[in-house]
């Protein structure tokens, strides 16, 4: 897998089981800037919200049969190079996150 295709937060297309961009994110097939993704995040599948939903459904299937226990890592690791382009063409523009969370007006002690 090309580590281009681990920056975007808005791809086309994700990996699904073994196979490799065969699952289609269909909001991401309209224009993406930061800015569209900012006024309208509704209309734009942000990739950490696909994992989480297909993440809670197996978890849902999986706990409704008997059987051994189980165990489930979800890691959340969101990447932070950014890029609104698609496969093969990914330029990397920053900020993939369509809002701030309150954090942008804090004031941040210096790094040592």
């Amino acid at each position: 897998v090309s580590q281009g295709l681990c920056h975007n937060m808005y791809p086309r297309h994700i990996d699904q089981g073994k196979g490799q961009l065969n699952f289609a994110l269909f909001g991401n097939f309209a224009n993406k800037s930061r800015e569209l993704c900012m006024e309208n995040p509704e209309r734009y599948n942000y990739t950490i919200d696909a994992f989480h939903d297909a993440a809670m459904a197996w978890l849902e299937e999986v706990s409704k049969a008997p059987g051994p226990p189980f165990f489930l890592y979800m890691s959340y690791t969101i990447p932070h190079a950014g890029g609104w382009g698609d496969y093969p063409k990914m330029p990397e523009s920053g900020q993939p996150v369509p809002l701030d969370m309150g954090y942008t007006d804090r004031t941040w002690p210096s790094v040592e």
